[in-house]
Order: structure tokens, then sequence, then C-alpha cells
């Protein structure tokens, strides 16, 4: 970490209990194979859940590295909540705290408007602004959303983000760190001439993003692949929030999870 301060398998259509949930609460059925891929890279049902359940737990360690916990916050948003892989595991909220979902996909935040109600929610484009006031949440979330952007993109909602981020509140977000571009040049063959251009741009720009993906047929076209390195992150983030932690592989042991708040 860096600082800079102190399940059961299930089919298609199975239904599973949301955990952690305060007083009774319905089932909630998957959502349907083409978007659990959309948020997970596979259909796979038993994942779904199983890795929901993952990253709250991982949004609960990014918290506590900041001495706080979930139960600290009212108005939260999950910005880029997808079909609710992660919002399914959360309590259903009791006043005064309300929660929110955001998401481009109008199937996937439709999906979550039937079968989550509890969630406040709504559908906005690949760019800013979102349909909130200044100042309206105390805690901001997300999973993969930075990890697929350009940067004039990332720089648009960076802003946003702290636009609408109230004093004293925070931001979690995730990043493809050192771990994951390991990965992916690891993938490049050893003689290629792309293996050292692509090292170079993550090295002395601090961002590579590359179009050279998977994601072109069922995503917009400005969604892709970016990596970041520390450095980048902590330099050029810092123009918009204020870098707390940087947590390595802190996000489902694979990406790395930064929490921020307002400058």
């Amino acid at each position: 970490m860096i600082s800079t301060t102190e399940s059961s398998n299930q089919g298609p259509g199975a239904a599973v209990h949301a955990a952690d949930r305060s007083g009774a609460a319905p089932e909630i059925q998957l959502p349907p194979p083409r978007l659990r891929y959309k948020v997970t890279g596979t259909d796979a049902g038993d994942w779904f859940v199983e890795s929901g359940a993952k990253s709250l737990r991982d949004l609960e360690r990014a918290l506590a590295s900041i001495r706080k916990s979930y139960g600290d916050f009212n108005d939260i948003l999950e910005w880029g909540c997808g079909c609710g892989r992660i919002l399914r595991h959360l309590p259903v909220p009791a006043l005064p705290r309300k929660l929110y979902g955001n998401e481009i996909d109008a199937e996937a935040i439709e999906w979550v408007s039937a079968h989550m109600p509890w969630i406040e929610t709504s559908l906005t484009q690949g760019l800013p602004p979102l349909p909130y006031g200044d100042g309206s949440f105390d805690l901001i979330f997300n999973h993969s959303v930075m990890s697929h952007l350009d940067e004039d993109y990332q720089d648009a909602w960076l802003a946003e983000l702290a636009r609408v981020l109230r004093p004293g509140g925070f931001v979690t977000l995730t990043v493809h760190g050192q771990h994951a571009f390991d990965q992916f040049s690891g993938g490049i063959p050893p003689e290629s001439p792309l293996r050292e251009q692509v090292a170079d741009i993550f090295y002395t720009r601090g961002l590579f993003f590359t179009k050279d993906d998977q994601w072109g047929a069922d995503f917009p076209d400005f969604y892709h692949s970016a990596f970041h390195n520390v450095r980048y992150v902590f330099d050029h983030w810092s123009k918009f929030l204020r870098v707390c932690q940087y947590i390595p592989r802190g996000a489902l042991d694979y990406q790395d999870m930064v929490v921020l708040t307002k400058l």
C-alpha cells in the first residue's frame, strides 16, 4: 500500500440472497448472460456473484485504510454500476442513507432499476455531466472504468467526480497498474518492437492506452484498455483530487485501488 496519509454455483436465472441486508430482503435474480459478460468478461453466474462480494470486501478494506467504513457515509454513488454486480451485496439503505447507481449502459441500468428498486438510478453518456448537483455525495466508488478510458475522458470524469463530491467525502477508483501491465506486455512476443514501444510509453509517460483489445464488439468506441503507473496517478490525478491511498492489486487481486478526496 502506498499512502500519503496516516459463494455457491448459480445457473442462469437463479436467484441469490443479497448479502448482509438489514431486515427482510427480497431475492435478486441474476441478470442475463450478456449483462454479466459486460462487467466480468464471462457470463458465469457464480463468478458474477462471487466477484461482487469480493469487490465489496475490497471497498471495505480501502475505506479501512483511511479509518472509515461504509456505515460512515449517507449519500453513496456507484459510478459505473453496470447491472449491479457490487450493489446487490450492499444493505438496503435506511434513511438518512441513500444509495445511487449511475451507468452509460441503458439495458444494465434498466435491469438494476427493475430488480433493485431501493437504488436511485441514472443514465449518462460517455462524457459528463452527471445529473447531480455540486457536492451531492460523501462516498463515490467504482470498479474498472478508468481502466478503459483515454486521458481526455479520464480528466473529464475526474473533474466531474470532484464536482459532485462534497468536502470531506471520498472516491475510490481502480486502475490497471503494474501487475496488469506486466500481464499485458508479457503477452507481446519478446522479439516484437511493440513490446519496447509499449513499455516506453508506460514508464516515461505514465499512461498507456490501447484499442487493440477484446472490448470493441460489445462496448462504445471510446471504451478500451488503459494502464497507469503509480507516478502518473499521484502526479496527474492530484490536479483534480488528493490521493490518500494507492493499494496495489487492491481490486480483485488484479487492478490497483486508489482512494481520493476533495482538494
